[in-house]
């Protein structure tokens, strides 16, 4: 008897049951026009002293069109982002200053609005691209403590989702966003207000919520 329980409840365990989720397979449906996701993952600063660092990425969009042969869906998306510099990311006396590092140079919080493309497979893998206008915060900026604004900026970007139960996916995914910034003076960087060409690089991974 005191054998038998243990091997009941393993066998429970074992055996598949109606309430226990089993693998997607084939092409996957949206159950609904609404989703959510949320990333996390670095921006690189690629010139312009663009912020980069860890990126924290919230998302909502929703699918108001579809194609003929329901193969592709169109979404309004909405994005909220935050990115914090780990360090200073630039070098250099005043009169010869230089950037260091792509991670650094202040903190940014970042809107976005825009379309999303998704495309069905047949396998429950969901591709998707992006583009969207963006206007981007900066702040906290470690040793020239000039803030400023990046706007208008255009993004673009795509990845994958694959589907591991009717709701969740896991998503990986990376975006470029490009255009002007405009700065206030500095402390020891900059004498005045100075403008910059944003240009920087993420790669996300996070989770995926269909309603």
């Amino acid at each position: 008897m005191r054998c038998l329980l243990p091997t009941l409840l393993l066998g429970s365990l074992l055996l598949p049951t109606p309430g226990r989720a089993a693998l997607l397979r084939g092409p996957y449906e949206y159950p609904s026009p609404i989703s959510f996701s949320g990333k996390f993952g670095f921006q690189a600063g690629l010139g312009g002293f663009t912020p980069g660092g860890f990126k924290l990425l919230l998302n909502y969009s929703h699918r108001f069109a579809r194609s003929h042969d329901q193969v592709v869906g169109v979404w309004f998306l909405a994005d909220l982002g935050f990115v914090v510099g780990p360090g200073i990311g630039v070098c250099g006396p005043p009169e010869a200053l230089y950037e260091c590092s792509a991670l650094g140079y202040g903190s940014a919080v970042e809107i976005k609005g825009g379309i999303q493309l998704t495309f069905r497979t047949p396998v429950p893998l969901v591709p998707y691209v992006k583009l969207a206008a963006a206007i981007a915060g900066v702040f906290g900026r470690d040793r020239c403590e000039d803030t400023g604004v990046g706007v208008p900026l255009a993004a673009s970007g795509g990845g994958v989702r694959y589907f591991v139960t009717p709701h969740l996916a896991v998503s990986l995914g990376a975006e470029a966003t490009l255009g002007p910034a405009f700065y206030s003076a500095g402390r020891d960087c900059f004498p005045g207000s100075h403008n910059e060409f944003w240009r920087a690089i993420s790669v996300l991974a996070g989770l995926h919520y269909a309603l």
